[in-house]
């Protein structure tokens, strides 16, 4: 879940598309992890915040992809070092109403936390790196809880979350943080691709559930890119899971078909390596390595970057039917307590005032009262016709 340094032709890159290269004291000085270091050594925030907040902006404006903002703020992932971790408290401090303030000090903490933990399984991990990445997941969940109010596309914030939620198994707050995640970037792929692979076995998943997404998200338009990449991470998983039982031609069955799917669907952003790094292994490393098979080669191309343009409903997420937040297909009691947490990420501070099942054309919604907290009065509609649990299911008197 590391994320990795950008060099810093990249980030100047970055920062240029955004329309900074003239912005005096900003991107030349704070690009890339040694310049942040530096910036936060100097306690130079202005600078920080003016570059950081121009590619936020950038993003909201549809000129900056999910991909370079991931790059923007990836340095942050890297300092770990106590000085740079004191800067970014005191930069907190100082500018409490900051969205990159908050995103840079929660995902630092975050990052900590996931290289505390490793890459073993929960039950392999040693007790104490279970502590370090408890202890920073605690830290960077306040200020990324803290920054999603503070924008209008926190989507960063909320890949981060969701990375936490899914260490913690915190399954409700990782259902939530995909359904903002869509409303912050309708488009997205990183976060859709997250999720997929938070719903595999290993992370207490299913593959039930992981069916059940990728034909909700091709009912809901994603596209065909994405659908590809989703089962390729399931198949890539299902050959792990031969593997570990010795069915080793099986595996390396479901492991080139995970290739081919990567191939037709281009290897946008990597999405091989980060991904299907045990097809790769299996498949085109090593003795038996099959490398001029056409899924061992890495596809060129692929589809164009995605960015946060294209959303033409200016309304509020929920606020009729027509807008509900769709629920993802999970049982009553997790779906239910989904759509509190979406409430506590989105309204915090609410108060629930009221709540009833409401049913239109076949579709079941509930429709939920609050009191925000600054005493505005919201109804809210969340399409739960997905609900998986027989007490939900549509009763025959509801339908039409």
């Amino acid at each position: 879940m590391k994320i990795a340094s950008l060099p810093v032709a990249a980030v100047l890159a970055v920062l240029l598309a955004a329309g900074l290269a003239g912005a005096p004291g900003a991107c030349r000085a704070d690009a890339g992890e040694a310049g942040v270091a530096a910036s936060l050594h100097r306690h130079d925030y202005a600078a920080l915040e003016q570059s950081l907040s121009a590619v936020q902006q950038g993003f909201e404006a549809g000129r900056v992809t999910e991909v370079e903002l991931r790059q923007a703020f990836a340095p942050f992932a890297e300092l770990t070092d106590a000085p740079a971790q004191q800067a970014l408290r005191d930069w907190v401090a100082q500018s409490p109403q900051s969205y990159v303030a908050h995103l840079a000090l929660g995902l630092s903490y975050r990052a900590q936390g996931s290289d505390a933990r490793g890459r073993k399984f929960w039950d392999d991990t040693a007790p104490e790196r279970r502590e370090g990445m408890l202890q920073n997941f605690a830290l960077a969940e306040p200020e990324l809880r803290r920054s999603v109010a503070l924008t209008a596309r926190p989507y960063l914030s909320l890949l981060n979350l969701m990375a936490i939620a899914a260490n913690v198994s915190n399954r409700p707050v990782l259902h939530a943080t995909l359904l903002l995640a869509n409303e912050a970037l309708p488009d997205n792929r990183s976060a859709r691709l997250q999720y997929a692979r938070f719903l595999l076995p290993r992370w207490g998943g299913s593959p039930d559930q992981l069916d059940a997404f990728i034909a909700q998200s091709r009912a809901q338009g994603v596209d065909e890119a994405t659908l590809l990449q989703m089962q390729a991470i399931e198949l890539n998983d299902q050959g792990l899971a031969l593997v570990a039982e010795h069915h080793a031609t099986r595996a390396r069955a479901l492991f080139k078909q995970a290739l081919e799917l990567a191939r037709q669907a281009g290897d946008v952003n990597g999405f091989r390596a980060s991904y299907l790094s045990a097809a790769i292994k299996h498949v085109c490393k090593g003795e038996a390595a099959e490398r001029d098979d056409p899924v061992c080669q890495v596809a060129q191309g692929g589809l164009p970057a995605v960015t946060s343009a294209g959303a033409t409903w200016a309304g509020q997420p929920g606020e009729d039917m027509a807008h509900a937040i769709v629920m993802p297909a999970v049982g009553k009691i997790e779906g239910v307590r989904t759509e509190y947490a979406w409430l506590a990420l989105r309204h915090p501070g609410a108060l629930r005032t009221g709540q009833a099942l409401v049913a239109q054309e076949g579709r079941l919604y509930d429709r939920l009262s609050i009191t925000t907290a600054d005493r505005r009065e919201l109804t809210l509609y969340f399409d739960i016709t997905a609900f998986v649990d027989e007490a939900i299911k549509l009763p025959a008197a509801l339908h039409g």
